[in-house]
């Protein structure tokens, strides 16, 4: 599974350039003369240093070139971003793939990105003007049918400046229903990870260590626990299916 790039949520340039029609009133804004006031991306100046505090939209050509397709736009209230931001990113998005952000008083509130069929992949909150990004976001993954089958939480590492999984991630089955919860600590899959039946007793306990499963017991529906054995861990860490810890009949009575 590709990671997500730290670079996704810096989606404004330390500097904006701005052209305008009517400080004012703009009816469009593009990258010209206007500047951001200070690290925080809040407020936009002109070259004198002058508060800008027009109406308008923000927008961002490929290239800064007005010929070229719309990156993204913004609306502008009173100078400041309000409302959603939406576009096709800086180049980092994957094809098809589209972002949007929400900004209240220029205040960044989230970020999305949604894949070529409008689903969303992935959630930020929480962004942080010191180190300028978003510190949390959640991913999303989903079954060939288009419904959800995995959410996963991240963090930012600020070292690497890349999201890592961290948090409980839970999955689902085809009906929506919950089927195993696991969770990661510095992008492993650490301590227990446990899948359920349909009706939501536990069919499988896991104990992982460093990303890896090291110990696991068969949960009967009785709520007996029968120990896997090594080889049958060892095919499970190498991506493999543990189909004979029930019977089908067992497995029918639990739905």
């Amino acid at each position: 599974m590709k990671k997500l790039r730290a670079f996704i949520i810096l989606i404004l340039f330390t500097a904006v350039f701005c052209q305008y029609v009517n400080a004012e009133d703009a009816t469009y804004v593009i990258y010209k003369d206007l500047f951001w006031k200070d690290k925080s991306r809040i407020d936009l100046i002109d070259k004198d240093g002058n508060l800008f505090t027009g109406n308008g939209k923000l927008v961002r050509y490929t290239d800064n070139d007005t010929s070229k397709p719309l990156q993204w736009e913004v609306p502008l209230v009173k100078g400041k971003r309000n409302g959603t931001e939406y576009g096709t990113g800086y180049g980092y998005l994957s094809d098809g793939e589209k972002d949007k952000e929400e900004f209240v008083n220029g205040i960044k509130k989230g970020y999305n990105i949604y894949d070529a069929n409008d689903r969303l992949v992935f959630k930020h909150s929480n962004y942080s003007v010191s180190v300028e990004g978003y510190l949390a976001a959640i991913e999303y993954q989903y079954h060939d049918s288009g419904k959800l089958s995995w959410t996963i939480p991240h963090i930012l590492d600020n070292t690497t400046e890349t999201y890592i999984r961290s948090g409980l991630a839970k999955s689902y089955d085809e009906d929506g229903k919950l089927d195993g919860e696991l969770t990661y600590i510095n992008g492993k899959r650490e301590g227990l990870y446990k899948l359920y039946y349909p009706n939501g007793q536990t069919k499988f306990k896991f104990t992982y260590k460093n990303d890896e499963a090291i110990k696991g017991v068969c949960v009967k529906p009785n709520k007996t626990e029968i120990p896997l054995t090594e080889a049958e861990i060892m095919n499970w860490n190498n991506g493999g299916e543990i189909d004979n810890c029930i019977t089908a009949l067992e497995e029918l009575q639990l739905k």
